[in-house]
């Protein structure tokens, strides 16, 4: 059902949206060692977004019905859209601590991964799952990324 280019897109779009979630929250706050975390969360999404664009590029992506392809388009962007998972701005402005920065950025990521993982069921096509995979591994460094600042947090 989806084409290696379309889970492609999909992380791609989850990337910006994450990226623009962060640097929305670090606007918003007052103490710099937090402000300075998330603008780096949203220096290691768009990092991610450069590396899935990348991955983009290589691939030879056939497109075999281009109203499908519109149509799942357009599905896609109406059920993501600007969606972010579990990172509201709300939830951000509740941010006390660096600790609480980042279990919720932890949160984020974890959920970013269940929603590929469920892209899996869909996916019918060897190289398309290799890429979620890969997409999957970078996700998990990301976290592990994560949790070694909170383990060195000594705020």
């Amino acid at each position: 059902m989806f084409s290696t280019g379309e889970i492609i897109d999909i992380a791609i779009q989850l990337e910006q949206n994450g990226a623009s979630l962060y640097l929305n929250a670090a606007n918003h706050q007052v103490d710099s060692v937090l402000k300075s975390k998330l603008k780096w969360l949203a220096e290691e999404e768009l990092a991610h977004v450069k590396h899935f664009t990348a991955m983009r590029q290589t691939l030879k992506i056939e497109v075999v019905d281009p109203s499908l392809a519109e149509m799942g388009r357009r599905l896609f962007e109406q059920s993501m859209g600007k969606q972010s998972f579990s990172l509201t701005g709300e939830s951000l402005d509740k941010i006390g601590s660096i600790e609480d920065l980042i279990e919720m950025a932890v949160e984020f990521e974890e959920d970013t991964i269940i929603f590929y993982q469920m892209l899996q069921s869909f996916i019918d096509d060897i190289a398309a799952t290799k890429q979620l995979d890969d997409i999957i591994e970078e996700e998990r460094r990301h976290i592990s990324q994560l949790q070694t600042i909170l383990a060195n947090a000594t705020i």
